[in-house]
């Protein structure tokens, strides 16, 4: 039987796969590293990784696309730093503790369905990634899962020292896309499971792999396979996984610490990862991020500032951020500049004092006791005047100045929305006063009928009384830029500045304001649900966090806000006892407030 024409399993003889591919390559400097099991790795290379990159005490800089212009050469150490990139779903790091303890080694610890790290993986030099490692870009039914060389790209990288996949299914897809190329990576430790190769052809598509590999010069030094008294056979496949070490043969050269390619090869590799890096540049989605805050609330509105750089805009491209505000000193401005770094920071003054009937600002999301700031005037600008000063960016993430990022966030939030076609994104969702709420619905009912051209997209199904939660809120600008949206929302702030109704309070701020223009112009579908941050925030205004959740998975591409709205509906109607409200309200007294909107709403219609 030769490698090209042999069986994953052999009835007769009881031969798998994995004993026409031993260990074959003597690597007299081979250990084990980690614990025993599953979790342990067999490293070929370490001892030169312990050599030219001997272990510092604080972290190591990313290697940069910018670093590697010119073609590295055979004989000569590279002045590219040490990576290592694991994409694994295991919760313990004992083996890339490890390595950032013995070397200046960075790791980068993917896996987009873990939440918060284990104690074993808190380490400055170990990176976690919520990215996945796929065949193709979203290839697999999980978000943000690209292939090997656009992750290479998107972090700016050239080569790595030293890969880890152990990804229970899915490995052979990747691993064929990526042989493709010439594998920018000096040692690689993957785990195969023979069960997971789809089709037919297991026998062929898993020899393609494995003589890809060897051809281009990746030797197996290690192979583990696991006991198959611990696995049931499915047909003629055995389920035992094989933990396979190869090493690139030029690694091991006394004077190399790099694979030995030819000029051609780096030559093609490079140009591929730079128009891949040049790509995600083009691409790069066109995104702002903004806050609203006073004098009175400067040092909650830094703690924010200083959490949303540590873990969010640290990893990611530059995206400015402004801050609105009412009363800031240019000492304030001058203290948060400082604490932001030389990251794009601005600040626009914007008058929102107003007298007349309306509330004061008291309650969700800012608490401003020093001006005679409005409730109402804040709702208006977040809902129609911020929108349309930054309508030149595509994507506008707006954050409460109490809400504060306690974790990484793991990836480019505005790509998240660019690449999947997301138009808006919330927090979740949650119950609000039923009076304000029937109000507001009954104009959006009123709306609709005095408005034929109007098609409201999920506005009939969408329970009354629940609204997003908004502290932190993604939506692209034709959302907030819509003429039907903005015609409605003119009206209603009208209507109560006329009337010195609160429509904007009760607890939920501009959030219900909000929620009804979405219904109105976003299809649910199009609505993401930020369920794997972790943050605090605060439900009253006063800067101490009501409101904790911890950092989570990537939610599945198939979670809906509709699930989200249903689950909470339940809920409520199991705490409270009685039946909850869902659907439009079709009767009832209207007040003096819906009185006095109904005839505007005529009379435009």
């Amino acid at each position: 039987t030769t490698r090209a024409k042999l069986l994953a399993w052999d009835e007769e003889t009881h031969v798998t796969l994995w004993d026409y591919y031993p260990a074959t390559f003597p690597c007299l400097t081979a250990e084990r590293v980690g614990p025993l099991g599953d979790a342990g790795k067999w490293l070929c290379s370490l001892h030169k990784l312990e050599r030219w990159f001997p272990a510092l005490p604080g972290p190591s800089p990313a290697a940069g696309l910018e670093d590697s212009q010119q073609t590295p050469s055979n004989h000569t150490r590279p002045s590219l730093p040490c990576l290592v990139y694991v994409f694994t779903w295991r919760d313990t790091c004992e083996v890339e503790r490890e390595l950032v303890t013995r070397t200046a080694c960075e790791v980068h610890l993917f896996d987009p369905t873990r939440g918060l790290l284990s104690p074993s993986c808190v380490h400055d030099r170990i990176l976690h990634h919520k990215l996945g490692l796929a065949a193709h870009k979203n290839s697999i039914p999980v978000l943000n899962t690209y292939p090997l060389l656009d992750l290479m790209a998107m972090l700016g990288h050239f080569y790595v020292d030293l890969m880890m996949i152990d990804l229970l299914r899915h490995e052979w897809e990747i691993m064929e896309t990526a042989v493709l190329f010439p594998l920018p990576v000096g040692e690689l430790n993957v785990v195969l499971h023979l069960s997971t190769i789809p089709g037919p052809d297991t026998d062929q598509r898993a020899t393609a792999v494995l003589n890809s590999l060897e051809e281009q010069g990746y030797r197996v030094f290690h192979r583990e396979i696991a006991s198959r008294n611990s696995y049931v056979a499915t047909g003629i496949v055995p389920m035992a996984p094989a933990a396979y070490s190869f090493v690139h043969q030029g690694v091991l050269l006394v004077s190399q610490n790099r694979i030995p390619l030819s000029a051609s090869e780096w030559q093609r590799l490079g140009t591929d990862l730079l128009s891949r890096a040049k790509l995600q540049v083009i691409t790069q989605p066109r995104g702002v991020i903004y806050l609203f805050s006073c004098h009175a609330r400067v040092d909650i509105l830094s703690t924010t500032l200083r959490k949303l750089r540590a873990h969010f805009l640290r990893r990611a491209p530059r995206y400015p951020v402004v801050v609105f505000h009412d009363d800031l000193t240019e000492l304030d401005k001058a203290a948060l500049t400082r604490g932001f770094g030389n990251h794009p920071l601005s600040f626009h003054s914007m008058n929102l004092t107003q007298g007349g009937n309306a509330p004061h600002v008291s309650g969700e999301g800012l608490s401003c006791p020093a001006k005679n700031v409005n409730m109402l005037s804040v709702c208006k600008f977040y809902t129609l005047v911020a929108p349309a000063l930054l309508s030149k960016w595509d994507w506008q993430l707006r954050i409460d100045d109490d809400f504060e990022l306690v974790s990484d966030v793991g990836y480019d939030l505005f790509r998240l929305f660019q690449e999947n076609r997301l138009r808006m994104g919330v927090l979740g969702v949650l119950n609000t006063a039923p009076g304000e709420a029937d109000l507001l619905s009954r104009s959006m009912e009123v709306f609709l009928s005095t408005h034929p051209e109007a098609r409201a997209t999920f506005f009939q199904r969408w329970p009354t009384g629940l609204v997003f939660r908004n502290a932190l809120e993604m939506s692209h600008r034709n959302v907030w830029g819509d003429p039907l949206f903005r015609s409605w929302a003119g009206q209603v702030f009208a209507a109560a500045a006329m009337s010195g109704h609160d429509v904007c309070g009760a607890g939920s701020g501009d959030a219900l304001v909000r929620t009804l223009g979405a219904s109105l112009v976003v299809p649910v579908s199009e609505i993401h649900t930020f369920s794997d941050l972790g943050y605090h925030a605060s439900l009253d205004g006063s800067g101490k966090p009501s409101l904790v959740n911890p950092s989570g998975p990537m939610p599945d591409p198939k979670d809906s806000l509709a699930r989200h709205a249903t689950h909470r509906v339940a809920v409520a109607k199991t705490s409270e006892g009685t039946p909850g409200s869902s659907g439009r309200v079709a009767s009832g007294s209207s007040g003096g407030w819906l009185s006095a909107f109904t005839p505007r709403l005529r009379l435009s219609g």
